[in-house]
């Protein structure tokens, strides 16, 4: 790690994060490692919004197991011609801090807001995916955003990239390969394989418990929204079960219920069991009892979670894909062509339940395949790109 502090500067720097407009409770583990590897030369205090917490992943974070700084920070939320907007104040004390790391995201105006740093010469870096990866036809006020953020990227003094594959892509836009660090976005990929092991003899007293002991379980973890297309998983689990009743369903999050209500009232009683939001402390009995992981539309940080109980995900592969796709390939995961419907989404399940020798093959190969991305390694690549901005910034004043 470089400890080395820039030479013309005699003080502690002051960083605040803001990459979204809260703290997400799987970021906690990361933000506590940077706080435990960083050097002593600079400190970071995080955005931290309490209602935000419940608004976007539907639980509060206990404040006890912090440790580091947060900024308190209440936000505005807005409804402009349907689409969801939030307002926070940070941009307007954060030229008191040295460099702001903000999230690339213009749902938070906070974001372009935040440039005013610029205007009177103090730095800003940004974090995030690079590029709108859900919207399939782009209007032009689309096209427009988007291009207004590649112009804002272009002229900020560095970017977080989630995965190695955002960066590359920067590259191709013009963006300064030396600004750009690429995190490798993950978990805390060892405490949940760790909890795989200390579950891992329960499993049938698991099921057994959830009346799911002699059946096909399948699971989803995360929120109902347009991007996941739970519609797909709620169709194709509709055909498995009216086709056989040993198919049972496992849902995990929070969001719109009227997707899973349809599976509901479309299969046999007790088929589909929705259990809400689940505290981290206890998800991990729901991975533990499935057989295989779906996970249809945009895949994320939920996909490296089950995989850390050898479950099987499937998926289907689309160029608006999020970045943590990069880690799925044809030895860890089944990976549909893009535009599969629900019909052969179903088939797909079947099949990877008839056929054990493909199952055990995958599921032989799914740890070793992620297990290099640890949340320490995720830290060391934050903490070494804030050095390199630091050093780089202010060795030139």
């Amino acid at each position: 790690m470089n400890q080395n502090k820039p030479n013309s500067v005699d003080m502690k720097f002051r960083i605040l994060i803001a990459h979204q407009s809260t703290i997400p409770h799987y970021r906690l583990p990361f933000y506590q490692t940077v706080q435990r590897l960083k050097p002593d030369w600079w400190e970071f205090e995080v955005i931290y919004d309490k209602k935000e917490s419940l608004r976007h992943f539907y639980m509060n974070l206990e404040e006890s197991n912090f440790n580091f700084k947060v900024k308190p920070s209440s936000g505005i939320n807005l409804d402009i011609l349907g689409r969801k907007l939030s307002l926070q104040a940070f941009p307007f004390f954060s030229l008191g801090y040295d460099l702001v790391i903000v999230g690339q995201a213009l749902n938070n105006i906070a974001y372009p807001f935040t440039f005013i740093r610029k205007l009177v010469g103090r730095p800003i870096a940004y974090w995030g995916q690079g590029r709108d990866l859900y919207t399939v036809k782009k209007s032009i006020l689309k096209q427009l955003t988007e291009s207004f953020k590649l112009f804002l990227t272009k002229r900020v003094d560095g970017f977080f990239a989630y995965t190695q594959g955002v960066k590359e892509y920067l590259v191709t836009q013009g963006v300064q390969t030396d600004k750009i660090f690429a995190l490798q976005n993950t978990i805390d990929i060892e405490a949940q394989r760790n909890i795989y092991w200390k579950l891992k003899e329960k499993r049938d007293e698991l099921r057994k418990k959830h009346n799911v002991l002699d059946k096909k379980v399948i699971l989803y973890v995360g929120r109902f929204n347009r991007e996941k297309r739970v519609d797909i998983i709620v169709d194709a689990f509709i055909q498995l079960n009216n086709l056989d009743s040993g198919y049972v369903l496992l849902v995990v999050g929070g969001g719109n219920p009227k997707l899973l209500k349809m599976a509901t009232d479309n299969c046999k009683p007790g088929s589909v069991k929705h259990f809400g939001v689940v505290p981290d402390s206890e998800i991990g009995q729901y991975f533990l009892m499935a057989d295989v992981f779906v996970a249809p539309g945009s895949v994320g940080l939920n996909v490296i979670q089950a995989m850390c109980f050898n479950l099987i995900p499937i998926v289907i592969a689309s160029r608006y894909q999020s970045p943590e796709f990069e880690y799925l390939n044809d030895s860890n995961s089944i990976i549909l062509p893009e535009n599969s419907s629900a019909n052969e989404y179903a088939t797909s399940i079947k099949n990877l339940f008839l056929d054990q020798e493909l199952k055990l093959r995958l599921e032989a190969n799914i740890w070793d395949s992620i297990k290099h991305l640890t949340i320490e390694q995720m830290a060391k690549n934050f903490i070494s790109g804030v050095d390199q901005l630091l050093s780089r910034i202010y060795k030139k004043k």
